[in-house]
């Protein structure tokens, strides 16, 4: 999952900021989030979150 700008305020407001698998805006975004996809499961992310 990943966010910038509004998407990361929704984020912080769900308290998943910081979750296995959740890339959000920065100076590396586009590389992070690449490399988060690659891994494709998350099996320590709290299902129960969504």
């Amino acid at each position: 999952m990943g966010a910038t700008q509004k998407g990361v305020e929704i984020l912080e407001k769900m308290e998943m900021i910081d979750q296995p698998g959740v890339v959000t805006g920065k100076e590396t975004f586009a590389k992070d989030f690449i490399q988060a996809i690659a891994k494709y499961h998350h099996r320590t992310r709290q299902v129960e979150m969504f």
